[in-house]
């Protein structure tokens, strides 16, 4: 959305400068303001779309062929960690509580564990499900039903406009080449940055293959923090006096398996098909983009010259 929003406002300011310029052609005023409003109506719809149906593709492309850049994406955060704090605000680092004859948790520790559980839950269903993944396309689907309609109604005004105007309006006219040329630069810098990006990681996969193997690639081993260690033990020592849940149990057992397995885990293939995907999907908008809208400007500016 940051992307969307700086584009916007530098399309703001560069239709801002070329309406002066076409104002002094035409008298107008009230003209030259309303078809600056459509052109930066249908630029700002333009560049969601492009954003929206980018992503959507990269949501296919990773669904079908580029399976394993889900796995990537679901296992690049280690399972939550439990700190349990005592009644002065610090972490159990190093005294576990053994519940000999009465519950040691506090109110606030068993709330911090039950928001723990839920912590952990969640990141057990993205880890094992598509939930992150909907919610993209449910966000990036939303944008793209909202932008379309909006374009297409402000892009057909402007198309209209233009073919009712008369030869001589259409040689000074400046905000209608300015957008084609604003978007043709942006689908040619699209195509420059996701190609050269591609060629890069088909570079390392296929020829230069150690260019991967750097200490600057390699994520060094993780261990539990002394924190974590001690509050699953409480959770473990304390269960009966404390009336704590199997489940809790369960998952305290749990952690230091999950933790290991992500620990351990190969990011790298699905890292490059993540990769891969992302440069893909853009590539497949950026091209048609930059050569419809290039070819649009060079035949209008034939016929103007002629």
């Amino acid at each position: 959305m940051s992307i969307i929003f700086l584009c916007a406002v530098i399309a703001g300011i560069v239709f801002a400068a070329v309406a002066i310029a076409e104002g002094k052609y035409n008298m107008n005023k009230e003209k030259v303001i309303k078809r600056v409003y459509f052109y930066l109506i249908s630029l700002i719809t333009l560049i969601t779309i492009v954003v929206s149906v980018g992503f959507l593709l990269k949501s296919a492309l990773t669904s079908t062929i580029f399976t394993q850049a889900d796995e990537y994406t679901r296992h690049s955060e280690p399972p939550p960690e439990l700190f349990l704090m005592d009644a002065r605000g610090y972490e159990m680092n190093s005294t576990e509580m053994q519940c000999e004859d009465e519950c040691e948790f506090s109110a606030s520790q068993k709330e911090q564990a039950a928001a723990w559980i839920e912590e952990y839950h969640y990141w057990k269903k993205g880890r094992n499900g598509y939930s992150q993944k909907q919610r993209d396309i449910v966000t990036n689907l939303s944008l793209l039903l909202v932008a379309l309609p909006l374009f297409v109604i402000h892009y057909r005004s402007v198309q209209k406009s233009s073919k009712k105007a008369s030869g001589e309006e259409k040689s000074h006219q400046v905000i209608r080449p300015s957008y084609f040329y604003i978007v043709s630069l942006v689908g040619i810098v699209m195509i420059i940055i996701y190609g050269s990006m591609l060629i890069n990681l088909g570079l390392k996969t296929y020829i230069f293959t150690g260019a991967d193997d750097d200490q600057s690639n390699y994520r060094y081993p993780l261990e539990i923090s002394p924190g974590t260690v001690t509050s699953i033990a409480s959770i473990k020592n304390c269960q009966a006096i404390c009336n704590i849940s199997d489940e809790t149990v369960v998952l305290a057992e749990q952690y230091s398996d999950d933790f290991e397995t992500w620990n351990n885990q190969n990011t790298t293939p699905g890292q490059k098909q993540n990769e891969a995907a992302n440069n893909i999907a853009f590539l497949l908008v950026a091209i048609p983009l930059f050569w419809y809208h290039w070819i649009v400007i060079r035949r209008e500016g034939r016929n103007n010259i002629s």
